[in-house]
C-alpha cells in the first residue's frame, strides 16, 4: 500500500512539473514575441578576405563590439557560423551582426552615427562581401 501511495505522489508531482514547464515556456515565447513587435531588425553578414587571419579577426571583432556603444541600438548579437549539418543552412559567411532597434528612425540614426561610419572606414579593407537584410514587424 505504501509503495502505491508513493507511486501516485511521484506521478502527480511529475505531471505538475511538466505542466508548469509547458505553460511557462509558452509564456516566455509570448513575452519574446511581444517584445520584438514593432522592432526594426538589421542583419549584416560579412565574408572576410582572409577569414583565417587572426589579426584581421581581432580587428573585425573589436570594430563590431565598438558599434554596440551606439545609443539607438536596443540589442545586438555578433556571431559566427556553426557547424551545420542541414543543406538549408548557409555557413559561408565569416561574421554575422544582428542589431535590433525600436523603430526605423533609430536605425537611420545608427546608419549615420560616427561610430558606425568609423567601423566601416576602419574595417572595409577586411571584407570582400557584405550582405544586409532588414526587416520590420509583419
Amino acid at each position: 500500500m505504501k509503495t502505491r501511495r508513493n507511486f501516485f505522489r511521484m506521478s502527480i508531482a511529475a505531471l505538475g512539473f511538466l505542466a508548469i514547464n509547458r505553460f511557462g515556456s509558452k509564456a516566455k515565447a509570448a513575452q519574446t514575441t511581444k517584445t520584438m513587435s514593432k522592432s526594426f531588425v538589421h542583419q549584416v553578414y560579412f565574408w572576410m578576405k582572409e577569414p583565417n587571419n587572426a589579426k584581421a579577426r581581432v580587428k573585425m571583432e573589436k570594430g563590431l563590439k565598438m558599434m554596440d556603444t551606439i545609443p539607438t541600438i536596443r540589442q545586438s548579437f555578433t556571431g559566427v557560423p556553426p557547424k551545420a549539418e542541414r543543406d538549408v543552412v548557409d555557413g559561408s559567411f565569416t561574421y554575422s551582426y544582428l542589431v535590433i532597434f525600436d523603430n526605423k528612425e533609430d536605425h537611420d540614426i545608427y546608419q549615420k552615427h560616427k561610430t558606425h561610419l568609423k567601423f566601416i572606414d576602419d574595417c572595409k579593407d577586411l571584407w570582400e562581401r557584405v550582405q544586409v537584410y532588414d526587416s520590420v514587424d509583419a
